[in-house]
């Protein structure tokens, strides 16, 4: 329960982050080049909390235990 909700925490403040790209489509201009780098570290990262919230399976990583 507390992963989902931390999970959700993150997806959220993401969402958040993104506000200068989707403001800056609605306007009908080109985004700053830092919003397509947050759009792309999102993306990167929140398909795989999203992956592995919906199959409930964790990725293994040497580098954390």
């Amino acid at each position: 329960m507390l992963d989902h909700l931390l999970t959700l925490c993150v997806l959220g403040s993401h969402a958040f982050a993104m506000r200068g790209f989707f403001r800056a489509l609605r306007e009908s201009r080109v985004p700053e080049p830092i919003d397509f780098t947050a759009l792309s570290a999102i993306m990167y990262y929140d398909l795989g909390l999203v992956a592995e919230w919906l199959t409930g399976e964790v990725a293994a990583s040497k580098y954390f235990p």
